[in-house]
């Protein structure tokens, strides 16, 4: 969620744990809630392996797993289109490290009311900092399970999985950052995919890490990549820069650009082949998300296309906000054909699956001139998706109110509910497949 986290507005993603994050000053954050602020016991070795598969019983069995990708569909086991229609949950990418609203509400209860609201998969978001330091988490931060207390941030994450799973849900695992914090600009960090903390090779272990963590567990079928890649100052900058956006002349910032590793150009196409291949080598099976460059906002396969050593795997994702509409919605569309709707069109070369990963509206303003915009854009291509956000409050972050109205979010601040009826029934109108195989 880009340049919204610029405005201060109430939706979008981040890293969030009880403690400081690894590497960063206070100024790199804002003051923790005093709720979260106990530094937790560091997890052992035996904590971090991979989770124990024979929980509770399916109250509603998965779809048939796994999927694969077609032309410009996802299709299941089966061969029937899949329609991803989801929802992201985030937190776990954030200063807690954990999914929003285990405070608040029983897992079970949240994972059921996704489903009953007709989600049929979710984007979980993560940070490195996750895998590199799995905490305990704070039981401030589970109150309403104490079932899950004591457990360490990998662990909520896996109870989490698990629970949708139970309800028949799909999970795609987003790389959101890599330290915990909220996402995404860029005076902040993280633009990269890595960073001198978490170099490449440090993402990538940890890419491999989770994939081999949830072998074991069907209900994962994706991995979305890295989120929104952009710039970010490079390693060595003075210390006076504290921002790309506009940067003073001796700054030096390093951007992700799509198949450009010229100058402070990085190139993110072929990190993205590293990554998805790292991915496959360890499950075949799995789909790779791969999200355009400038916060998601485009991508580059008409010209250099992504090549993974299981071709049948790659789905392509934009992310998608109000910022750039400027009221004329015939131009908005020829702008998001060129940007990535292309990649729908039957029989190119180039004809992919295209994920719209995020996008999002605040609950309060259903009747929004872009918002209708792109509802009509979904519905006449059928395209996959994740809305942004299921959360019922904002988690702690720049730009955030811990505890405060998520006004992106699906559910209302006690999480039990729609927070917008008439919101929650328009996302509804677009969950259904319309198009598959042979349309």
């Amino acid at each position: 969620m880009w340049k919204r986290r610029l405005a201060g507005l109430s939706s979008v993603a981040s890293c969030v744990w009880v403690v400081s994050c690894v590497g960063t000053s206070s100024s790199d954050r804002a003051e923790l809630p005093e709720r979260l602020a106990t530094e937790p016991s560091v997890a052992t070795p035996d904590s971090m392996s991979a989770p124990e598969q024979a929980p509770a019983p399916t109250s509603h069995p998965l779809p048939a797993v796994p999927f694969r990708t077609s032309s410009r569909f996802v299709l299941d086991a089966e061969g029937r289109r899949f329609k991803l229609a989801g929802v992201s949950w985030y937190g776990a990418e954030s200063a807690t490290l954990t999914p929003d609203g285990l405070d608040v509400a029983p897992l079970d209860s949240i994972a059921a009311l996704v489903r009953e609201l007709g989600f049929n998969s979710v984007r979980l978001p993560w940070c490195n900092e996750m895998v590199a330091r799995n905490p305990l988490v704070s039981d401030a931060l589970l109150r309403a399970n104490p079932q899950l207390q004591g457990k360490t941030a990998l662990e909520v994450f896996d109870q989490v999985i698990d629970a949708l799973a139970r309800q028949g849900i799909v999970s795609v695992l987003d790389n959101h950052r890599s330290r915990g914090d909220w996402c995404c600009d860029t005076a902040h960090g993280d633009g990269l995919w890595y960073t001198s903390e978490y170099p490449e090779e440090v993402w990538l272990d940890h890419w491999r890490q989770m994939t081999e963590r949830y072998l074991a567990q069907p209900a994962v079928v994706g991995m979305d990549l890295r989120n929104e890649p952009r710039g970010q100052l490079a390693a060595d900058a003075p210390a006076e820069c504290v921002d790309c956006n506009n940067p003073d002349p001796s700054c030096v910032c390093e951007w992700s650009r799509w198949g450009s590793n010229a100058g402070t150009d990085r190139d993110w196409a072929s990190a993205a082949e590293r990554a998805g291949n790292a991915i496959l080598r360890i499950n075949p099976q799995l789909l790779v998300m791969v999200e355009g460059p400038d916060w998601a906002g485009w991508v580059g396969a008409s010209f250099r296309p992504i090549t993974l050593e299981q071709p049948e795997r790659l789905v392509y994702s934009v992310h998608k906000y109000s910022f750039d509409y400027t009221g004329d919605c015939t131009a908005w569309t020829t702008s998001m054909d060129s940007a990535a709707g292309y990649l729908l069109q039957p029989g190119s070369a180039v004809t992919a699956p295209l994920w719209l990963g995020e996008f999002g509206i605040n609950h309060g303003d259903p009747d929004n001139a872009w918002w209708a915009c792109l509802r009509q854009y979904m519905a006449d291509t059928d395209l996959d998706w994740a809305y942004w956000a299921l959360n019922g409050t904002q988690g702690p972050g720049y730009g955030r109110t811990d505890g405060s109205v998520e006004g992106y979010g699906v559910l209302d601040p006690t999480w039990s509910g729609a927070a917008n009826p008439v919101h929650a029934e328009q996302l509804r109108a677009l969950q259904a497949a319309r198009l598959g195989p042979g349309d």
